[in-house]
């Protein structure tokens, strides 16, 4: 997916940047080159924390993609596509693998879905097309 990145603040773990995209934006970790200060960029999504149906992920009341901030999450709208041993998120033009704690409703495959996830355990990884 190809993103815009600014606001890089350098922490104990590395890089934090605000990455937006064309349905919002949220700060999360940069896992590129650490002098990175702005710029358009194509990335890979990673999620290091499994979700678990009722506390971090449930139905959206709308079908769209979206990406923002609330109470210091990261919050993701997104289709989920299974089955649950493969599970991942449809995010505009990308996806991005994710596995559940637990079991997952029947009628939540191929529906929109929101997943909240500390910004810390939000990865970009910027690629060369």
């Amino acid at each position: 997916m190809l993103v815009e990145v600014s606001d890089a603040v350098r922490t104990p773990d590395g890089v934090s940047v605000v990455c937006r995209v064309p349905f919002g934006q949220a700060r999360m970790r940069w896992c590129g080159d650490p002098s990175v200060s702005a710029g358009s960029f194509h990335v890979e999504w990673t999620i290091n924390v499994n979700a678990d149906w009722g506390r971090n992920s449930w139905f959206s009341a709308v079908a769209q993609p979206g990406l923002w901030m609330a109470a210091g999450v990261v919050v993701f709208r997104a289709r989920l596509r299974g089955p649950a041993e493969l599970a991942d998120l449809e995010f505009g033009d990308s996806l991005v693998l994710l596995e559940f704690d637990g079991p997952v409703p029947a009628e939540a495959w191929n529906s929109w879905i929101e997943l909240r996830v500390p910004s810390d355990q939000v990865e970009i990884y910027p690629y060369n097309l």
